[in-house]
């Protein structure tokens, strides 16, 4: 009785946090205009141009609460590609990195030192959402179309 107990408890409290976000959306458009692939503001705060680190794509922060990350490239192929090579390599001073690739859609999620990052693929579409502390990441990801918590 003990065991159904806790792993009632366990399974309740601890695997919901555990299991990866839903990015199972139709992705944007081809003529996707950048209002309509970033939010003008997140909490209060408006979208800045910003640098993302990466060589392609367009970024914006929102400050006090973490950026967002789009690229477009031109196949699915070239999207996972660009992936593996640019976009892992961020994950690698977290101190937890979960990865999924389903059917074809890459997925990682990270945490380490307060910082929250998940980046996934989505068709051609490439996408990246990083924020300083949890609540941050959890303002970004309740408004952004393309992900759920």
């Amino acid at each position: 009785m003990k065991k159904t107990i806790f792993g009632l408890i366990f399974c309740a409290v601890f695997l919901p946090g555990c299991g990866r976000m839903n990015v199972d959306f139709p992705p944007p458009s081809d003529s996707a205009s950048v209002t309509e692939l970033f939010p003008a503001s997140v909490d209060g705060a408006p979208m800045r141009l910003t640098d993302s680190g990466l060589s392609q794509g367009l970024a914006y922060a929102y400050q006090g609460v973490g950026s967002v990350w789009v690229y477009r490239t031109n196949d699915e192929a070239s999207a996972a590609a660009f992936f593996d090579a640019e976009v892992m390599p961020l994950f690698a001073g977290f101190s937890s990195v979960r990865r999924w690739n389903i059917n074809g859609r890459r997925q990682v999620q990270a945490k380490g030192g307060g910082a929250y990052a998940v980046g996934w693929t989505n068709g051609k579409w490439l996408f990246l959402i990083r924020a300083a502390g949890k609540k941050g990441f959890k303002k970004l990801t309740d408004v952004y179309p393309w992900i759920e918590d």
